[in-house]
């Protein structure tokens, strides 16, 4: 809920005034992107953000079904997005691991611990294949704006 909070906040600080109350924040060459970025730039990512999560969420029920575990529809809504997050937690290596666990503790009443195994894995693979492939178009854009050509003089 203070997401929710936190995010109009946040684009109203670097959207109006507000930020010059603080210029230890706006100034920080850490937040520079969002200095620069405009409330359309913000909905660009939110669409992407939202369209990638509907998408995960369908594939990873259609996975799940796949493999044959049959838990309710509403276990698998809930969990696919708490299996997905796991891949981020500290203790993820390469994505791998965490959602693992979590797939074993969501999931181990409605199916075996092999099928929850070969879910898991194929869709940390998936998961990682596909961020990977979705991230290599701006991986050269990005590393020209984050390191500049140095002029000659």
């Amino acid at each position: 809920m203070a997401a929710w909070l936190l995010i109009p906040a946040w684009i109203i600080f670097w959207r109006t005034r507000v930020r010059n109350l603080v210029p230890k924040i706006r100034d920080n060459p850490l937040l520079a992107t969002f200095k620069k970025a405009t409330l359309e730039n913000y909905l660009e990512v939110f669409g992407y953000r939202l369209a990638g999560n509907v998408a995960g969420l369908a594939a990873g029920v259609v996975m799940l079904k796949a493999v044959g575990i049959n838990a309710p529809l509403a276990l698998l809504f809930a969990g696919v997005p708490i299996m997905v997050d796991a891949a981020y937690w500290p203790v993820s290596a390469g994505g791998f691991g965490s959602p693992q666990i979590v797939a074993l503790v969501l999931l181990r009443d409605y199916a075996s611990k092999e099928a929850i195994l070969a879910f898991s894995l194929a869709w940390s693979a998936l998961f990682f294949i596909v961020r990977t492939l979705t991230g290599l178009p701006f991986i050269r854009p990005v590393y020209k704006s984050a390191f500049p050509p140095k002029s000659r003089t």
